[in-house]
């Protein structure tokens, strides 16, 4: 048995150091990998190549200022509440819900928090405006106490709040479900209380991955912010259709047919 298992470690010494680095993964998957970079780069070096960098500095007007402002600040908003309220909601979903009776309706939950991710900005938009406008389900009560959501900073923060936490739910919780259960149960067992289990286990193994769900927070938080057709956000008052009676006639409008040669 010594014999072998010395024969066995020198051959695995003697492979070369680029035979070492695919040990694990074909040597074919260079292939695809590189592929895929390309399809991410490309676009990305184009784009680059393309700025008109002698006139970047033209566009640093009040209005420009103003908007990356206002995208800045309401996105650094909703990633500070996503993580105050995704963490809390992950733990509950990883370490207690999962772990009771009632884990059979934790899909269920999952598919209603998972939501907003396949909706359209037009349908989240209507969401929003059903709860949150001053006829809508909340709003009625916020705005009768004098708070008024739509058309507000407010309610951009809402709206990336509401299109972002579904993003840091899910690494959260894909985080927290790879820590080991022993280490909560020899926290138990030095008697430590639920509190000092979470804010000095689980939340010290899982912050490597809970500081990568809050960095995604911030794109969906900040499209959110830009104008898009949705009723919630539109202010354009439409002119009414012209009837059918008031269109021109076709004969006035239409040019005459050119002769034939």
């Amino acid at each position: 048995m010594t014999d072998t298992t010395a024969t066995h470690c020198n051959a695995g010494t003697s492979r070369t150091p680029g035979s070492r680095l695919f040990a694990s993964v074909p040597v074919l998957f260079l292939v695809p990998a590189s592929l895929g970079i390309f399809l991410i780069a490309g676009p990305l070096l184009g784009l680059f190549l393309n700025i008109p960098w002698n006139q970047l500095g033209s566009i640093f007007t009040p209005q420009v200022l103003g908007a990356a402002n206002l995208s800045l600040s309401t996105a650094a908003a909703s990633t500070l509440i996503c993580g105050l309220l995704g963490a809390p909601l992950a733990l509950v979903l990883s370490k207690v819900l999962n772990r009771s009776r009632l884990h059979r309706f934790g899909s269920v939950l999952y598919a209603i928090i998972y939501t907003p991710v396949i909706l359209s900005p037009v349908v989240s938009g209507l969401g929003l405006l059903f709860f949150w406008g001053r006829k809508g389900m909340i709003g009625t009560y916020l705005y009768q106490a004098g708070i008024s959501i739509p058309f507000t900073p407010n309610a951009v923060i809402v709206a990336q709040v509401f299109v972002a936490l579904p993003f840091f739910v899910a690494t959260a919780v894909t985080t927290l479900q790879a820590i080991p259960r022993e280490y909560e149960e020899i926290a138990l067992v030095e008697g430590a209380k639920p509190a000092e289990i979470t804010f000095k286990v689980l939340l010290p193994l899982a912050a490597p991955g809970l500081a990568t769900a809050c960095c995604p927070s911030p794109a969906p938080s900040a499209n959110t912010a830009q104008p898009s057709p949705s009723p919630a956000m539109c202010k354009v008052k439409l002119k009414p259709y012209p009837s059918p009676s008031t269109w021109p006639s076709t004969a006035a409008t239409s040019p005459a047919p050119s002769e034939a040669p």
